[in-house]
C-alpha cells in the first residue's frame, strides 16, 4: 500500500492507496504466522478494493473456520457470482459445493443444499468431464446422506475423477466420505 502527500490551495493532503493484491499477500502472510484473524482483516480490505473471487473463496473458508456461517455465507455467494460472471464456471461450481455443505451440514438445510448441488451440476454440464464434478458429488454426501446407494455412487465417481485427473486432494476426500 502506498501513501501519497500533496498540497492543494495551501491544504496538505495524505491518501492511502490500498492495493488489493498486496492485502491478499498480507493476509497469506497472516496465515503462515497463525494469525487469522490477521488473514480476515487483510482479506476484507482486498475485497472492498475491487471484486477478487479468488480472496472471497478464500475469506469464506476463514470466516467458516472461526465458526461465523452466515459471515462465510455471505462471502461464498459473491465469490460464486463473481466467478460466475467472470465466465469460470468450473470455479463457481466450486464454490456451489461448499455453499452446499454450508446449509446441509452447517445451517440444516438440506433442501437448500441441494439447490446449491444442482446450480453446480448445471455450470459443469457443458463443460464435460473434469475433476470439479468430484468435489460436487462429495458435496452431495452432505444433502442426501440418508440414501447409501446414492453415496456410495458419489464416492465412487469422485475416486473414479480423482484417478483420472491426478488429483490426490479429491481422492483422500472421497475416501474420508
Amino acid at each position: 500500500d502506498g501513501i501519497e502527500t500533496f498540497d492543494r490551495a495551501g491544504l496538505r493532503i495524505r491518501l492511502c492507496v490500498v492495493d488489493g493484491a498486496a492485502r491478499v499477500a498480507s493476509a497469506q502472510v497472516a496465515l503462515a504466522d497463525g494469525d487469522v484473524l490477521g488473514a480476515i482483516t487483510h482479506l476484507r480490505e482486498a475485497v472492498a478494493v475491487r471484486p477478487d473471487p479468488s480472496a472471497r473463496e478464500l475469506l469464506g473458508g476463514l470466516l467458516f473456520f472461526v465458526d461465523d456461517l452466515a459471515g462465510a455465507r455471505q462471502q461464498w455467494e459473491r465469490a460464486f457470482r463473481e466467478w460466475r460472471n467472470a465466465g469460470e464456471a468450473r470455479a463457481a461450481a466450486l464454490v456451489a459445493a461448499l455453499l452446499a455443505d454450508l446449509h446441509s451440514s452447517g445451517f440444516g438445510n438440506r433442501v437448500v443444499g441441494q439447490g446449491w448441488v444442482a446450480r453446480a451440476r448445471r455450470l459443469l454440464a457443458p463443460e464435460g468431464r473434469c475433476v470439479e464434478q468430484g468435489y460436487v458429488e462429495l458435496a452431495v454426501m452432505a444433502c442426501e446422506t440418508d440414501d447409501v446407494e446414492r453415496l456410495d455412487q458419489a464416492t465412487r465417481f469422485a475416486l473414479e475423477l480423482a484417478d483420472e485427473f491426478g488429483d490426490s486432494e479429491l481422492e483422500v476426500r472421497a475416501l474420508a466420505d
